[in-house]
C-alpha cells in the first residue's frame, strides 16, 4: 500500500496525463499572440519555422473539417510589431505582401493617420498596415465567396446530370416493377447524383480555400520580415489584443 505523501510512478504518469488533459481543455478558448507562441517553442528547443510549419498543417487540417459547405469565403490573417512605423517602411511592407497577395490595379491610401492601405477595385484583396503609438499592426484579407459558392453549384449541377443519366438507365433495367418503385429510383439517383457532386465542389472549394490562405499566410510573414528588420527584431508584445492567425469571415 502506498504511503499518504509518496506516489508511484505509474499513479504520477497518470496524474500528469490528466492534469494535462484537463489544462487543455480549459485553455481551448484562450488565445496568445505567435510571437509567445514562438518564445515558448524556442524555450524548449523547438525553431519558429518548424513552428510555423505545424501550425499551417492544423490550420490545413481545420479547414477540411469546417461546415457542411466547407471553409468560410473570406480568410482573413493578422499580427502586430512593437514600434511605430514611417510611410516609407510601410509602402515597402505593402510592396511586399503583394508579391504573395497579387492586388491588380491596387492603389495604396491612408484613409487615417497613421493607417494605409492596399486593396483592389472591389476590395476582394486588402492588405494593411496601422501604427498606434509603440505598436503596429499587420492584416490581409481574401475575399472568395464567388469561387466557393461557384465551385458548390457545379459540383451539384454537375452530379445531378450524372444522376439524371444513370436513373434513366436505372428506369431501364428496372422495367417491369411497380410503379412506385419506378418512381422512386430516378428521384433517389438524382438526389445521389447531386449530393455527390456537391462533395467533390466541396473538395475543390477546400483546395481553393487552402492555396489562399497559404497565400494570405506568405504575405504577412513577408510584411513582418519588412517591419522586424525596420525595428531590430523586435516583436509585439507578449499582451497583443489580436493572435496572428488566419480566420475566417463571412460566408
Amino acid at each position: 500500500m502506498t504511503a499518504p505523501d509518496r506516489i508511484s510512478r505509474a499513479e504520477l504518469a497518470l496524474a500528469l496525463r490528466l492534469a494535462a488533459q484537463r489544462e487543455a481543455l480549459a485553455a481551448s478558448e484562450d488565445h496568445i499572440p505567435l510571437s509567445e507562441a514562438e518564445r515558448i517553442a524556442l524555450e524548449v528547443g523547438v525553431a519558429p519555422a518548424e513552428l510555423r510549419a505545424a501550425l499551417r498543417t492544423f490550420g490545413n487540417r481545420r479547414l477540411s473539417r469546417q461546415g457542411v459547405f466547407g471553409p468560410d469565403g473570406v480568410q482573413t490573417a493578422q499580427d502586430t510589431v512593437r514600434g511605430a512605423i514611417l510611410g516609407a517602411t510601410a509602402h515597402h511592407m505593402l510592396a511586399q505582401g503583394q508579391l504573395e497577395v497579387p492586388i491588380a490595379g491596387g492603389t495604396i491610401d491612408r484613409p487615417g493617420k497613421g493607417l494605409w492601405r492596399l486593396s483592389d477595385a472591389r476590395g476582394r484583396a486588402v492588405l494593411q498596415v496601422a501604427t498606434r503609438g509603440d505598436e503596429t499592426r499587420i492584416a490581409g484579407a481574401l475575399d472568395r465567396r464567388s469561387a466557393k459558392w461557384g465551385l458548390l453549384a457545379a459540383g451539384t449541377l454537375v452530379g445531378a446530370g450524372a444522376g439524371s443519366m444513370v436513373a434513366g438507365s436505372v428506369a431501364v433495367g428496372m422495367f417491369g416493377y411497380s410503379v412506385g418503385v419506378l418512381a422512386l429510383a430516378p428521384v433517389a439517383a438524382l438526389l445521389g447524383g447531386a449530393v455527390l457532386g456537391g462533395g467533390v465542389g466541396r473538395l475543390a472549394w477546400v483546395r481553393v480555400a487552402r492555396r489562399s490562405r497559404e497565400r494570405l499566410v506568405a504575405a504577412l510573414e513577408r510584411m513582418r520580415a519588412v517591419a522586424e528588420t525596420e525595428f531590430g527584431g523586435m516583436r509585439a508584445p507578449e499582451t497583443g489584443p489580436e493572435r496572428p492567425e488566419v480566420r475566417s469571415g463571412r460566408s
